[in-house]
């Protein structure tokens, strides 16, 4: 039997994916509705056990149909999977880039505030009454802040770990809520008690952050700096 399945697994917010085709390695990528084509994180390449395979996408994104394209180590052959749909499931996530353990469900205490810059420079110009605008004429990915909300020590304790290392982190939001699918780059984290007792578990987090490209599919260390596309 040769078949790559991909199945939605809204829960945990990811695809399964089950590869069965005798061939000794494979390279998985999905496909967005646009046409974009990223690998899929720990498949450069997968490596098949008599000729099978299961893994899973962590990063697919919610509400979005995509499928699944393997092939073969020699470049010669191609599996294309069925469409599949990640229901957003009225939650947003944060996800880690090689640590799926950390990715955690987050509670939005209210809607972010995006600020795009734009490198712009004012220059007088002896004799004109009007200035001069130059600009590298396109404005910059936004710069927001996330205002979360934890319920117990436990899901504060799971927040702290995936902020720990300042990885970039996967921001997914269901199409409704206009979040997409965006890398961020994490910066500051501020946690305040919802109320002034100490006893209680109840957090009020906020989250500064920048959007960022997409990190390097060989270098997801949690080292900033090295980036590149995961298209294939």
């Amino acid at each position: 039997m040769t078949v790559l399945e991909a199945t939605a697994d809204p829960v945990n917010a990811k695809v399964d994916l089950y590869l069965e085709w005798a061939v000794g390695d494979a390279r998985i990528v999905r496909i967005e509705a646009d046409g974009s084509r990223y690998a899929v994180i720990g498949t450069e390449p997968v490596m098949l056990t008599a000729g099978v395979w299961g893994g899973y996408d962590w990063m697919a994104p919610l509400d979005v149909e995509v499928t699944y394209q393997a092939t073969s180590g020699d470049d010669i052959d191609v599996l294309t999977s069925d469409p599949v749909t990640v229901e957003g499931d009225e939650s947003a996530w944060l996800k880690h880039p090689v640590n799926s353990a950390l990715n955690t469900r987050i509670s939005l205490a209210e809607a972010p505030t995006r600020d795009r810059h734009l490198n712009v420079t004012v220059i007088p110009v002896l004799g004109r009454t009007r200035p001069l605008a130059v600009s590298d004429g396109r404005r910059n990915a936004p710069t927001s802040e996330l205002t979360l909300r934890t319920s117990t020590l436990a899901e504060a304790n799971t927040l702290r770990a995936l902020m720990d290392d300042g990885s970039p982190l996967l921001l997914q939001g269901p199409a409704a809520w206009d979040l997409g699918s965006v890398w961020i780059q994490p910066m500051d984290f501020t946690e305040k008690w919802l109320v002034r007792y100490m006893p209680d578990a109840k957090r009020v987090w906020t989250l500064t952050y920048a959007e960022v490209g997409q990190p390097a599919a060989l270098a997801l260390t949690g080292i900033i700096g090295d980036w590149g596309a995961l298209a294939s």
